[in-house]
Formats: structure tokens, sequence, C-alpha cells
């Protein structure tokens, strides 16, 4: 979604996953960030701060005790009703070990055995 505008054709190529923002997340490009969803493919974050489109940073996040840091690349920026900052990132060459870290993580019903 942009600015307000729906689409109901889903254009990602792996599926994202509620997550409940109790990790610690760090985002090397001075931004402090809240991760909302993860897929294998990126993030979607929420910031107070804008990013810009196409700046790459290093995420570093927890996934249930398990650490993750990975370069990320900013594809979508959008402002929320309540001024704070939608970001959609991707991931930048991450490894098959870190993929299936996050699959791991982000699968339901298999998320505990990370807790």
């Amino acid at each position: 979604m942009v600015n307000g505008e729906s689409s109901t054709t889903e254009r990602r190529r792996a599926v994202r996953y509620a997550v409940d923002g109790s990790e610690p997340v760090g985002f090397v490009a001075s931004n402090s960030v809240r991760v909302v969803d993860i897929s294998a493919g990126g993030v979607l974050l929420v910031s107070s701060r804008p990013a810009s489109v196409g700046t790459r940073g290093r995420l570093t996040l927890n996934l249930g005790g398990n650490p993750l840091a990975a370069e990320i690349e900013i594809r979508r920026v959008v402002t929320s009703p309540d001024r704070s900052f939608r970001i959609g990132a991707m991931f930048v060459g991450i490894s098959p070990l870190q993929q299936d870290a996050i699959e791991r993580f982000a699968r339901p019903g298999e998320r505990q055995e990370y807790a």
C-alpha cells in the first residue's frame, strides 16, 4: 500500500509474519525502529523518524534469543496517520543460514523453539 492506496494483489515473493515487537532491534543508520513483520525477503519497520528510499543499512535484531544482523535496503516509506513512518525494507545478500533462521522464527507453530 502506498500513500493510502489499497491493493488486492500481493506482490511479495515471501510470506510475512507478524512480530510482537518485544525483541530489541537496531538499524545502523541512526534510526531506532520497531519490527512489525518479517519474512525471508524483508521487514516492515515503524519509526518516529523518516528514512529515504534506497538507503542501505545494517539491521540487528534478536529472533527469540538468536541474534541476526543483516544488510537491508529501504524500498518504501509511508507516513502513518499517527505521524510515524512505516518503512518497508528488503534484505540484501543474506546467507541461506540467515534466511532459514528467519523462516523458522516466522513460521507459525515453530516460533516456540526460539523462546
